[in-house]
């Protein structure tokens, strides 16, 4: 898989917080902004991180649901009046060949109202069809919003269903943001704090942990309108795009640094100056570009960079591109050996590119159990895992102008007899 860095041209360096850190020479008090929740500014769902569920047939159906026959799921979340969330695919006759209406218990009281169900055989806002044939039907219902118990603030989600011939299973992601107008010194801009992972809760920072991070999935993105354009441009929302950053403690903009604390409902943001100390980031040679992070700070680097000032702290690079000759690689992960440290007033640099590491990864099938017999399993699944010199999963690698030759597999059993000795095929 290739990845696309997009970098920031505006002059506008971002991150966001979630510390309580005393910063010196700060003015304490700050300025408090208020937020309010509005739908992400997306126009598919799919350009969301999304989590996956498989549904089961339902034996007894829900209050509310006028159906033949039905499978549903409940979605976790974490938002207060609505832990779990009941979604459910229905039939609506015998003569429909698969599900036809789709359920979602918006106020979470266990029962469904009209309003609460959509007609999925056609594309009619919020519903989109993206595929419909014999065997498959796939379709995006996005915003829906969740009202939970009553005073509780409202909350927007988009769910993928995918029905094949044999069954089906939907996909949830947050499209919920806190948004208002804040000021940063003499600067009046649009701000907003994206929840992506359905905890209702928008102060999540960027941890590094000491594994490969499936963790960045739970932390908030800022996003800045910098150009001042009245809307978000190009965002990535896995990543770091042309105006989202993970959130971080701080945001630098203009050349001035200021801490940002967000509540955690997403009810309003501080905004406070501050003047951290500072060191110096030297981009390694060949890095043509690649996103930095750390609980302090986030940005793009790319290789005219040279060189760039980073706010004291412990940083990762979450994904970057290597370039040697025609030889090109891309690699991510957040594993401890791939961190470094900038310190005040010192230069310091991240290791990347090779030497490389392959792994190969053998698992078998979970044992099969009949009755009281423990069967053995019948499956070896066998993958393959290469790494950079940091521990980081390569996630494509090109060499020359060419293709490679195709990859060889030999097994050789514990007498030394070769079991098989195959070559892939490419596609």
């Amino acid at each position: 898989m290739r990845i696309l860095i997009a970098v920031l041209a505006v002059g506008v360096v971002l991150s966001a917080p979630y510390g309580s850190t005393a910063l010196a020479e700060a003015d304490q008090a700050g300025s408090v902004f208020k937020l309010q929740r509005e739908p992400l500014p997306v126009s598919r769902a799919g350009e969301v991180p999304m989590k996956g569920y498989g549904i089961s047939p339902i034996t007894e159906m829900p209050p509310g649901i006028d159906a033949v026959e039905a499978m549903g799921t409940k979605v976790k979340l974490g938002m207060a009046g609505l832990d779990r969330l009941w979604v459910v695919l229905a039939k609506s006759s015998r003569k429909q060949k698969r599900h036809d209406r789709l359920y979602v218990d918006t106020n979470g009281d266990g029962r469904f109202e009209r309003a609460e169900c959509y007609d999925i055989t056609r594309t009619k806002k919020p519903v989109r069809v993206l595929r419909s044939e014999r065997q498959y039907h796939y379709v995006e219902v996005t915003p829906i919003k969740l009202v939970g118990k009553q005073g509780a603030s409202p909350y927007w989600i988009g769910l993928l269903t995918y029905q094949y011939e044999r069954g089906a299973y939907i996909r949830c992601g947050s499209v919920t943001c806190a948004t208002g107008k804040v000021r940063f010194g003499d600067k009046d801009l649009r701000l907003a704090i994206y929840e992506p992972s359905l905890s209702g809760r928008f102060d999540r920072g960027i941890d590094l942990p000491g594994e490969e991070a499936g963790g960045m999935g739970s932390c908030c993105q800022l996003l800045l309108d910098a150009n001042g354009n009245g809307q978000f441009d190009r965002l990535n929302l896995r990543d770091m795009g042309f105006e989202n950053r993970w959130l971080t403690r701080l945001v630098r903009i203009g050349g001035t640094y200021y801490e940002l604390k967000v509540a955690a409902d997403g009810g309003s943001i501080r905004i406070t100056p501050s003047k951290p100390k500072v060191g110096t980031l030297k981009i390694p040679e060949h890095v043509g570009s690649a996103s930095v992070i750390g609980p302090a700070f986030a940005t793009i680097v790319t290789s005219k960079d040279k060189q760039l000032e980073l706010p004291a702290g412990t940083y990762a690079v979450h994904r970057y591109e290597y370039r040697r000759g025609s030889d090109t690689l891309h690699a991510a992960g957040l594993k401890e050996e791939g961190q470094f440290e900038i310190k005040a007033g010192q230069t310091a640099s991240f290791r990347a590119g090779a030497p490389l590491r392959l792994g190969v990864i053998c698992r078998s099938d979970a044992p099969n159990t009949q009755g009281s017999r423990n069967l053995a399993p019948k499956n070896v699944r066998i993958s393959m895992a290469l790494e950079d010199c940091a521990g980081r999963r390569v996630q494509d690698l090109r060499t020359g102008t060419g293709r490679p030759p195709a990859p060889r597999l030999k097994i050789v059993g514990p007498t030394g007899k070769t079991v098989l000795d195959a070559a892939f095929k490419y596609g």
